[in-house]
């Protein structure tokens, strides 16, 4: 990502999570019903594929807003800044391996790409979970750290 993303962390009302309030998770866009009151998706990990992402403050400033009106115990939430590089673990274990072979990077790439035996199980069962986005995202990220290893 070469933008800055933004994600919501949700606070719930001091009324139902305690004297200062605290942290419900992260927004994923989602909501669900219990009993007559209705509930904002959310889950534990920022980097989690189905946090809804805001591509600036603003607009997650403006989410705030409307989620403290649309649910009755948020009150708040914390705008955090994603990292530029935000990959999924299949992502990275895939960058490991391709970063790791050094000279040999394109021959590894084609055995990825067609399940050859010469590639460990857990790198081919990562690869398999990827869209073609991640691929290419996790290919560029290899690449650029086999260049900045040859500078």
């Amino acid at each position: 990502m070469n933008k800055d993303s933004y994600v919501l962390h949700l606070i719930e009302d001091p009324m139902f999570g305690g004297d200062r309030g605290a942290f419900i998770g992260y927004w994923t866009g989602g909501r669900y019903r219990g009993d007559d009151v209705w509930f904002p998706g959310v889950a534990d990990d920022k980097y989690d594929k189905n946090v809804k992402v805001y591509t600036s403050k603003k607009r997650a400033e403006n989410a705030v807003e409307k989620l403290k009106d649309k649910f009755t115990f948020v009150t708040n939430a914390v705008i955090e800044k994603l990292d530029a590089e935000r990959m999924t673990n299949d992502q990275l274990v895939v960058v490991d391996w391709l970063s790791s072979t050094k000279g040999d990077f394109l021959v590894n790439l084609i055995e990825l790409e067609g399940s050859y035996p010469s590639v460990p199980d857990d790198v081919l069962d990562a690869y398999e979970r990827l869209t073609v986005k991640e691929i290419l995202e996790a290919i560029k990220e290899s690449a650029n750290n086999l260049l900045v290893e040859m500078t």
